[in-house]
């Protein structure tokens, strides 16, 4: 008897007809857990910037040769509603800095519905896919 397999990522090949919904359960966890915070740091200064594409994705790695000191950082927690915004004294009578970085803030919150229903919508199919 044969048993054909089938592969669900490159580290799990399974047999055909076995149910795969419990190893994507974890993913889809890791994806709506990621959701839960929106950062918008606004740096000034010496910085390096590495793009890598990976998997139709884009990963960002910025570096400083010293720790930033001229930054502006907003961070909402969407479990609890909390709001953390930190302004370095350098940076607070840059209103033109400030106004840039509060455009981002806006930016990052506009686009979280249609994120949320892309995600939402991704989960039902796996939810109701027939393994």
């Amino acid at each position: 008897m044969t048993l054909d397999a089938v592969t669900i990522d490159d580290k799990t090949p399974r047999r055909a007809g076995q149910d795969h919904s419990r190893d994507i359960i974890p993913k889809i966890i890791e994806m709506f857990n990621e959701l839960t915070e929106i950062k918008v740091v606004t740096v000034v200064g010496k910085v390096q910037v590495d793009l890598a594409e990976s998997d139709g994705r884009t990963a960002t790695k910025v570096t400083t040769p010293e720790p930033p000191t001229d930054a502006l950082v907003t961070i909402f927690d969407l479990t609890d509603g909390d709001v953390t915004n930190v302004i370095s004294p350098e940076l607070r009578d840059d209103e033109a800095l400030r106004a840039y970085h509060l455009q981002q803030v806006d930016r990052s919150i506009q686009v979280l519905p249609a994120h949320f229903k892309t995600l939402i919508d991704a989960a039902e199919t796996i939810i109701n896919h027939k393994w």
